[in-house]
């Protein structure tokens, strides 16, 4: 999808960029000589819609000449125009970033300021003395260049004895280095000499010089004068050996001998102060004494001062509490006593001293006091606090101790007598004057009861006043009847109406109106709020209208989205299915999903729902409008600009009746005929009358009262008004707004005589029609033949779609259209560059072709690159590009491990391309298959998916694609080649494209052939190579970096047996064993131990049995004699295969490889066909190429899933190919990876059911 950034150019740019670039300079020649779309939105290899292919696309300013919009190409429409330009890749691209093309269509030169893929820096200015050189390579020492910022001085050797050091540093005396004609010596470096006395002496450098005097050497012991000082053999010292009694010296020399110091024979040792043990201790080893018990225990030495020593027992002393025996009897802590303490129950008696540790007496813990004399709770009394009884009840009432005499007492009440009015309980019940009765009076309000005795007295009875009668159950006038005359209240609307009396049961009665049930669209206000079917539930698709459920205009139950699907099911709730990296599918996660999943968050009763770029919306029966997903420029219509995962409801002045959704904003059609719109905002596209603010809340279209339907497109919008006018808003660059005009309007405009519209639906840059009688007219941009009429020429008004009088919808994609007819049938036209007009082709169509297999389609829905069609039974049928499962049938273009390519047997070796694939069959014919626009099939079109046979071929011995074109050896030694020639890579000594074979010019012997992105070479019988194409890093080898359209042989190389390409570079193999490469080397991919360009080939180093060799974008790998592999070069996703990423500038072994039969190197990544038939890969798995079921990257080789039977493999030419293909041993081919262009021979061009859905 596209990232935030593209979207913010693509709303600024698309319309002024073709106008900005069509006066760019440049020389023709450029890298993209191909006419497609981009490569995709940045990061999911999708087509871009920068595609507008204008020279000037008004834009509404005073100076816009309203010319036609269809006029010179221009910089940035993805063909080159060879006046004016170098290259042309369709993309926006950025000028600081590598890119094969500038933003002014320029190829990226060394000088340019920006480091390209192929340069080690590129600083853009030509001094040659700073960190980069001026051919783009960074300043080394060593070069021959001063680099003045870091280096003294550059010899360009590697000599540390001449004036320049190989550090670059200035040679001078102390830098370790003998300086030639300069320096006799450097540092302390020493020679032998002849003293005066004749004995050999040295001398030891000074000043980087040798000094005239020799030093003669020292004394030694051997009968002469080594000193030259007229003494022989003198203070050569002495030599003492031994210890104590067995010391020994001797004089070190005597009689020109050299003497050995031998001590003498060690003794007894005594008690006598001497060593006689000879061990340096004296008087040792003769023992201890211990005598006396307890703290008077002693112990001393034996001898001590070489004399005899006694031992004499401690004094005792006192006994105390420590552990210890002072009293010196052999027991400690003896005789300390004992204490008592504590009273009752807790008395305690302990042991003053245990353990060595004085002990503390605690009483024992009291417990709880009961009736039995004793003193438990230990206070020194026994069987207090027991407390009293009291029991009986007035004059009854009776009190005792719970406690006496260690026995507990029962309490006992008195006798109870007659009560009496006296202010006395007599009977004994607790209550004073009960039990005497009352007396009543009067009635209603006025009744009165009184007791007959209160305070000890006897009470008269004597009735109330008659009042006024109340609603309180009380019958206030006296009159005998209770709560008469209240009146009653009347509440409530519509079928809540109710009446209820003033008051009842003696409470007043509030009137409460009926309770209201859901709204249905009758003409009734059921949920009683005071108007009619409010909110009132219809079917799918419908809208209430005067009391009865009435189909919507342009409702759609199915939505196809930039690179999801979304569909209403019959139930009510939402399906969604494809990419889901901003939360467009709504479950609340961001995971793809290549079936549909249901919407969460609750969305039910849905009546439609719109799918946009990256976010979709749904609308309730009810008329809510809810949506998720991106939401970067507030197209969730939230009031945030954060991305949604789950439904959120947008707030609308009224209730909505249809929706639609464009890229990146929506809008709403009201119940009150207006229209409301929010999100991106560029252009005006939203209606308010500004172009300026993108609001993430709705808001009004200015002047729209009357609406009926409204369609979002990619820039600009539109809707159909009572009566049949279209009007629009937005985008007007190529006329899309149908009013004459190329400005861009902020507040609708009338469509130019559309009187009698029924539908309008906007797409990327023009807009169709459907009128009432069935047929339609499209208007604005036709550079894909959208508008239908047969033609490519883009219309600012109105023109009818040829052949089409039936149409029943109508609905518009980026590039296409498509319309279902009266009778259930589909047609469609324009773009079909993934088989999105469902024809089974990929061919472009300007006027309606039939989908095929559709017969009763009931709805249909269109987007970027993809289309899809409810069918009557419910099943939806979808078709076009099946990126991130869109199409809804379980699968996606990229294939993670082998699938089969359709109708290829026989095969024998398969060859892989950016677009395409072939194979060369067992007879010398070649299939090939994928994408044909730019003539990559060779058979004479460029038309159609494959596979198809190359023409005129029936010797072929070998195969090989590059990125834009093929080419095959033959069997009699000849060489044919097809597709573009920009950089003269058929090498026919043409630069022009041929869809069919052109026999390479002069070269009658190849034994074997390679292809580069660019480039080719070929082995010529005898061992010379022979190079053509692109040359601007020296890959043809022939010492220039000179295009070459005919082939030029390779300067210096004999003996070659095999070649390998990759990108920029070139190797061969050569009889012997070794390996030579060159060309582009920023990498280290020519294995030289450097990263140095080579024009001329150059050795990998430390390789002298290689059999194979197989190159990639910065990397090259050679089979070894024997099986193992080495490579070498750029190791960023792990493509040299040891376990690592680091990059390498000579060979490395790729691990655990050692049988391998076969090697392929692609982009970033390789393989190798084992001797058994299994195949492993390793580096880069971003489009599944390695096969192992996953994207993830591998630094060492991984095993090819259910791959066993393997005779040969195809690994296409760098910089854009990332898939794989193997020949099995039946012939057939099984490929896996990237698909977008059908190149793994499996197509999504014809109709296919979302799985999952009736």
């Amino acid at each position: 999808m596209k990232t935030r950034t593209d979207r913010f150019c693509l709303a600024v740019s698309t319309a002024l960029l073709a106008m900005l670039c069509a006066g760019c300079p440049g020389s023709g020649g450029g890298d993209d000589t191909d006419a497609l779309e981009d490569d995709g939105f940045v990061g999911d290899g999708e087509p871009d819609q920068e595609d507008l292919e204008v020279a000037e696309v008004p834009d509404g300013d005073a100076d816009d000449d309203g010319g036609e919009a269809e006029v010179a190409p221009y910089c940035g429409d993805g063909e080159i125009n060879t006046a004016i330009e170098e290259c042309d890749d369709g993309e926006d691209n950025s000028d600081t970033t590598p890119n094969a093309c500038r933003t002014d269509c320029r190829l990226p030169y060394c000088g340019d300021g920006v480091r390209d893929r192929g340069e080690g820096c590129d600083d853009g200015n030509t001094n040659d003395e700073d960190d980069c050189r001026n051919d783009c390579s960074p300043s080394t020492c060593g070069d021959g260049v001063v680099n003045s910022a870091d280096e003294e001085c550059d010899d360009a050797n590697d000599s540390n004895t001449d004036d320049c050091l190989n550090t670059c540093v200035d040679a001078s005396c102390g830098d370790d280095h003998v300086w030639e004609g300069h320096e006799d010596c450097e540092g302390d470096a020493s020679e032998a000499c002849t003293a005066t006395c004749g004995s050999s002496g040295t001398r030891t450098c000074s000043d980087c010089a040798w000094p005239t005097i020799c030093t003669p050497p020292a004394e030694s012991c051997n009968g002469a004068d080594d000193d030259c000082d007229g003494e022989t053999d003198e203070s050569l010292g002495t030599t003492t050996c031994g210890a104590g009694a067995c010391l020994r010296t001797v004089d070190n020399c005597a009689g020109g001998a050299p003497q050995t110091c031998t001590p003498g024979a060690p003794g007894t040792e005594t008690c006598d102060g001497v060593d006689e043990d000879c061990d340096t201790s004296t008087d040792d080893g003769l023992g201890t004494t211990t005598c006396g018990v307890g703290a008077c225990e002693r112990t001393v030495d034996n001898c001590t001062g070489g004399a005899p020593q006694a031992c004499t027992p401690g004094a005792s002393g006192t006994e105390s509490c420590d552990g210890t025996d002072e009293d010196c009897d052999g027991t400690a802590d003896d005789g300390l006593g004992t204490t008592t303490c504590g009273t009752g129950a807790c008395v305690r008696t302990v042991e003053n001293c245990a353990g060595g540790m004085p002990q503390t007496c605690t009483p024992g813990a009291s417990g709880t006091e009961t009736c039995d004399g004793t003193d438990e709770d230990c206070d020194g009394t026994a069987d207090d606090g027991l407390g009293t009884t009291t029991c009986g009840a007035g004059a009854c009432e009776r009190t005792v101790d719970n406690c006496r005499g260690g026995v507990p007492q029962t309490c006992t009440p008195g006798a109870a007598g007659t009560e009496t009015c006296d202010g006395t309980d007599e009977d004994c019940d607790g209550t004073a004057d009960d039990g005497l009765g009352t007396t009543t009076c009067g009635t209603g309000a006025c009744a009165r009861t009184v007791n007959n005795c209160v305070g000890g007295l006897p009470q008269p009875c004597t009735p109330g006043t008659a009042g006024t009668e109340t609603c309180d159950g009380t019958d206030e006038d006296c009159d005998g009847t209770t709560d008469d005359g209240l009146g009653t209240t009347t509440c409530g609307v519509g079928a809540c109406v109710r009446t209820v009396d003033n008051c009842a049961g003696g409470l007043p009665q509030a009137c409460t109106p009926g309770a209201g049930s859901a709204e249905t669209c009758d003409g009734t206000d059921q949920d009683c709020d005071g108007t009619t079917d409010d909110g009132a539930t219809c079917g799918v698709g419908e809208s209430c209208l005067a009391g009865t459920c009435t189909p919507v205009a342009g409702a759609s139950l199915l939505a196809a989205g930039g690179l999801h699907t979304c569909s209403v099911r019959p139930t009510g709730v939402v399906a969604c299915w494809g990419t889901n990296a901003d939360g467009e599918l709504g479950d609340g996660t961001t995971t793809e999903r290549l079936a549909p999943v249901t919407v969460g968050s609750g969305l039910t009763s849905v009546a439609e729902a719109t799918a946009g770029l990256a976010f979709t919306c749904a609308r309730r029966s009810a008329g809510t409008v809810y949506c998720w997903g991106d939401n970067w420029t507030g197209q969730v219509g939230n009031g945030g600009t954060t991305d949604r995962t789950t439904p959120l409801a947008v707030t609308l002045a009224s209730t909505a009746t249809q929706i639609s959704a464009g890229d990146e904003h929506a809008c709403a059609l009201l119940s009150t005929g207006r229209v409301s719109c929010w999100g991106y905002q560029a252009y005006g596209r939203l209606g308010n009358g500004t172009s300026a603010v993108s609001p993430s809340t709705p808001v009004l279209v200015t002047g729209l009262t009357d609406a009926t339907q409204v369609s979002a497109g990619d820039d600009h919008t539109c809707a159909v008004r009572t009566g049949g006018v279209v009007v629009c808003f937005g985008f007007n660059g190529t006329g899309a707004l149908g009013d004459g005009t190329h400005t861009n309007q902020s507040t609708p405009v009338a469509v130019v005589g559309m009187t009698d519209a029924a539908e309008v639906t906007a797409g990327d840059w023009f807009t169709c029609a459907r009128h009432a009688g069935g047929t339609v007219s499209c208007w604005g941009s036709n550079i894909r033949g959208q508008l239908g009429n047969g033609t490519t020429t883009s219309s600012d008004a109105p023109v009818a779609v040829t052949g089409l009088a039936d149409a029943v919808e109508v609905d518009a994609g980026t590039y296409h259209v498509c319309a279902r007819r009266a009778g259930g049938t589909v047609v469609c036209w324009g773009d079909n560059q993934y088989g999105q007009l469902g024809d089974g082709t990929r061919d472009r169509h300007t006027t309606p072709v039939a989908v095929s297999g559709i017969t009763d389609a009931v709805e249909i829905s269109t987007q970027s690159w993809h289309t899809c069609a409810r069918l009557a039974g419910g099943s939806i049928r979808c078709w076009g590009l099946n990126g991130s499962g869109r199409l809804g049938n379980g699968e996606r273009q990229e294939h993670y491990v082998p699938i089969a390519a359709v109708s290829v047997a026989g095969a024998t070796q398969v060859a892989v391309g950016r677009y395409n694939s072939c194979a060369r069959l067992s007879g010398g014919t070649v299939s090939c298959w994928g994408f044909n626009e730019l003539g990559l099939f060779g058979d004479g079109t460029t038309l159609g998916t494959g596979p198809v046979s190359v023409l005129g071929v029936a010797d072929a011995a070998q195969i090989q694609l590059g990125e834009e074109h093929g080419c095959l050896r033959r069997t009699g030694g000849g060489v044919t080649c097809w597709g573009q020639a920009g950089w003269g890579q058929l090498g026919n000594g043409s630069y022009t494209d041929s869809a069919s074979p052109v026999t390479v010019t002069g070269l009658t012997d190849a034994i074997d052939l390679s292809i580069g992105q660019w480039h080719s070479c070929a082995v010529r019988t005898g061992g010379a190579v022979a190079c053509w194409g692109r040359n601007q890093t020296g890959e043809l080898g022939d010492g220039t970096t000179t295009r070459r359209w005919t082939p030029v042989a390779v300067a210096g190389l004999a003996g070659a047996t095999r070649v390998g390409l990759g990108r920029d570079h070139s190797c061969a193999v050569l009889s012997g064993g070794g390996v030579r490469c060159w060309g582009l080397n920023d990498q280290g991919q020519l294995g030289d131990g450097t990263t140095t360009n080579r024009p001329a080939p150059a050795t990998v180093s430390g390789l002298a049995d290689a059999v194979e060799i197989d190159a990639g974008y910065d990397s090259t790998c050679a089979r070894r004699t024997g099986g193992a592999v080495v490579c070498w070069g750029d190791n960023l996703y792990g493509q040299l295969g040891d376990a690592s990423t680091t990059d390498r500038l000579s060979p490395v072994t790729v691990s655990g490889l050692a049988d391998a039969a076969e090697i392929r190197v692609g982009t970033d990544y390789a393989c190798a066909r084992r001797t058994g038939g299994a195949v492993v890969c390793w580096g880069h798995n971003d489009e599944g190429q390695l096969g192992d079921g996953t994207t993830t990257n591998h630094s060492s080789p991984t095993p090819v899933s259910g791959l066993t039977d393997a005779i040969a493999l195809g690994a296409g030419v760098p910089p854009f190919e990332s898939h794989t293909c193997a020949v099995r041993s039946g012939g057939t081919v099984v490929c896996w990876g990237d698909n977008r262009w059908g190149q793994l021979g499996h197509h999504e061009l014809l109709p296919v059911t979302v799985v999952g859905l009736p």
